[in-house]
C-alpha cells in the first residue's frame, strides 16, 4: 500500500509539472496595454475573468493554445504571517488546483485552500485574513477557520457564445478597483452567458448571494447583472452596466425567484416598477482610450439613486447615491520592459450601494460586491510594478478620506450593509460625514514566482499605515512573508 500511494505521488507529482498551465483567474493591470492588441476590435478587456480565450506562459504574452488537451493538477499554498497594525496576523491555508481543457471551447478549474486565520473577512487592513466562501469562528477562540473553494466550467461552442458556472469572482472594469463589480470580496455562486456580436460582447450574469441573520443563519439574496461593451472606434470602448438585487424573502415570507430577471433584453428598472417592489437597482457606465500602445486613460460612473434638482441644489442631499472612477494605466515606463504604472481617483457618496434592508445591500457575507472602502470615501490608489521572469517589484501607495459610523445605531453611509433608514437627516451628507479620518498605506513588495507551472509565488511585504483621526495620527509599520499559489487577484492594498 505504502508502494502505491509513493507511485501515486510520483505520478501526479510529474503530471503537475509537465503540463503548460492556463490563464487562471487572475487580472493584473497590463491586460488591457499589451502593445499587439490596443487596436483590436475583438478584445473587450474590461471583462475577467477571461479564460479560455487565450493562454499565457512566463515568456509570451499572448499565444493560442485552445486546441490542446491539458489536464494539469498541482499543490496550492496560501501561508502568510506577519505584522500589521502592532499585531500578529497568520493565514494557514493549503490545497490543491486542477485545470481542465478536454476538447475545443471546453475549460475547467477548481481550486481549494484551507486552513486558519486570525482575521475575519470584514476587516479592511492587514494582510491575513481570508475572504472564504466558508468561514467559520472557532469557538472560544479568536481564530477562524476557512475553506477558499472556488472554481468554473467554461464552454464557448463557436466564437459568439460562452457559457460559464462556477462559485468564484467576477469583475467589470479597467482598473485596479472596480465601482461597478470587483473581485476582492467573497466569491458566491454565479451562472453567466457571453455573447460577441460584431465589435460587441453581451454579459448576462445572475449570482445566488447571502447574508447573516440575527440567529446566526444565513438568509439568501439574489442579483442579475447586464454588461454591454461597445470597440466603437480603435481603441477606444464604451460599456454600459446595470444590476438588480432583491432579497429571498419578502417580509416573513420566502421569496422566490424573480423570472422576470432573466430576461436578457429588458433594462431592470422598469421590470421593477412592473413587480411593485422596491428592489435594488444601479446602473452604470466604463469608459476607456488607449491613447498609445502603452498607456490607456479609463473611467467609472455607477448611479445608485438622484435626483437632478437636489443635485443643482449642492444640499448634500442624502439619495444623491454616485460613485466615479477616473485612472490612467501603462507599461514600459521610460522603455523599461516589464515596468508597469496605475494611478486612480475613486469616490463614492455616502449610502450608495445600501438599501433600506441588509437583504438588498451590494453585499455577500459581510463583504462589498464593488469598491472594498463600501461607500462614503475619496481614494487616491497608485501602483508601480515590475515585472520580471520570475521576480516582481511592487510600490502601492494608497490615500483616502474616509467616514464610518460611531459607536451606535445611526448610519453615516460609510458601512452599506446598514440601513439607509437609520440615517440622522435628509441634508448636509457629504464625503467625510461621520466618524471622519484619513487613510496612508504604503506598501513595497518583492515577489518571487518559486513554481511559474504552478503560479506558486514567494513574497516578502513591508507596509507603512498611518490614521489621522480628531488631529491625532496613528502610524504602523508591518511586514508580510508568504508564500502563495496566484489563483486569484488579492494585491491587498487596501
Amino acid at each position: 500500500m505504502r508502494i502505491l500511494l509513493i507511485v501515486i505521488g510520483v505520478l501526479v507529482f510529474r503530471l503537475a509539472y509537465s503540463q503548460e498551465r492556463l490563464l487562471w483567474n487572475t487580472y493584473f493591470v497590463e491586460d488591457s496595454t499589451e502593445s499587439d492588441g490596443w487596436k483590436s476590435f475583438d478584445r473587450h478587456t474590461s471583462i475577467y475573468p477571461q479564460i479560455a480565450k487565450r493562454r499565457t506562459d512566463m515568456k509570451k504574452d499572448t499565444v493560442d493554445y485552445t486546441h490542446t488537451n491539458l489536464f494539469s493538477i498541482f499543490p496550492v499554498a496560501d501561508l502568510v504571517g506577519g505584522i500589521t497594525e502592532n499585531r500578529l496576523d497568520l493565514r494557514t491555508g493549503v490545497g490543491v488546483g486542477i485545470e481542465y481543457a478536454p476538447v475545443k471551447g471546453l475549460y475547467m478549474q477548481l481550486g481549494y485552500a484551507g486552513g486558519l486565520a486570525n482575521r475575519d473577512a470584514i476587516i479592511y487592513s492587514g494582510g491575513a485574513y481570508p475572504t472564504a466562501f466558508f468561514r467559520f469562528q472557532n469557538q472560544g477562540f479568536t481564530t477562524y477557520q476557512y475553506h477558499d473553494l472556488r472554481g468554473r466550467i467554461s464552454y464557448s461552442p463557436n466564437k459568439f457564445f460562452n457559457f460559464q458556472v462556477g462559485l468564484d469572482n467576477n469583475k467589470f472594469g479597467e482598473g485596479d478597483r472596480s465601482l461597478l463589480l470587483d473581485g476582492y470580496g467573497t466569491p458566491y455562486p454565479f451562472v453567466s452567458l457571453r455573447l460577441r456580436v460584431w465589435r460587441a460582447e453581451y454579459v448576462i450574469l445572475h449570482q445566488l448571494l447571502r447574508e447573516r441573520d440575527l440567529a446566526g443563519g444565513f438568509f439568501r439574496k439574489h442579483a442579475a447583472t447586464h454588461y454591454l461593451s461597445l470597440n466603437l472606434f480603435k481603441g477606444f470602448n464604451f460599456s454600459f452596466f446595470e444590476s438588480v438585487i432583491y432579497s429571498g424573502k419578502a417580509g416573513s415570507q420566502s421569496r422566490p425567484f424573480e423570472w422576470e430577471y432573466l430576461n436578457p433584453f429588458i433594462l431592470y428598472r422598469p421590470v421593477e416598477y412592473g413587480l411593485g417592489s422596491s428592489d435594488k437597482v444601479q446602473i452604470g457606465i466604463q469608459l476607456s482610450q488607449k491613447i498609445y500602445p502603452s498607456l490607456q486613460v479609463y473611467g467609472q460612473l455607477m448611479i445608485d439613486d438622484f435626483l437632478l434638482k437636489e443635485i443643482m441644489a449642492a444640499n448634500g442631499w442624502w439619495a444623491n447615491k454616485f460613485a466615479a472612477q477616473l485612472g490612467v494605466k501603462g507599461r514600459n515606463v521610460f522603455g523599461i520592459k516589464g515596468l508597469r504604472y496605475l494611478t486612480e481617483v475613486n469616490f463614492a457618496r455616502p449610502y450608495t450601494y445600501t438599501h433600506g434592508t441588509t437583504g438588498q445591500s451590494f453585499t455577500h457575507q459581510g463583504t462589498v460586491l464593488a469598491h472594498p472602502y463600501g461607500a462614503n470615501f475619496a481614494e487616491w490608489n497608485t501602483r508601480l510594478r515590475y515585472v520580471g521572469e520570475r521576480w516582481d517589484f511592487n510600490v502601492d501607495v494608497v490615500y483616502a478620506l474616509r467616514g464610518s459610523d460611531f459607536s451606535d445605531s445611526i448610519s453615516w453611509g460609510g458601512d452599506i450593509i446598514q440601513s439607509y433608514n437609520n440615517r440622522p437627516g435628509e441634508y448636509g451628507f457629504y464625503i467625510g460625514n461621520g466618524d471622519k479620518y484619513n487613510w496612508t498605506k504604503v506598501q513595497l513588495t518583492t515577489g518571487y514566482m518559486v513554481v511559474p507551472k504552478w503560479r506558486m509565488r514567494a513574497f516578502v511585504t513591508v507596509e507603512y499605515l498611518g490614521k489621522s483621526h480628531g488631529g491625532k495620527l496613528r502610524s504602523y509599520l508591518g511586514g508580510f512573508l508568504g508564500l502563495r499559489t496566484e489563483l486569484w487577484n488579492d494585491p491587498r492594498n487596501y
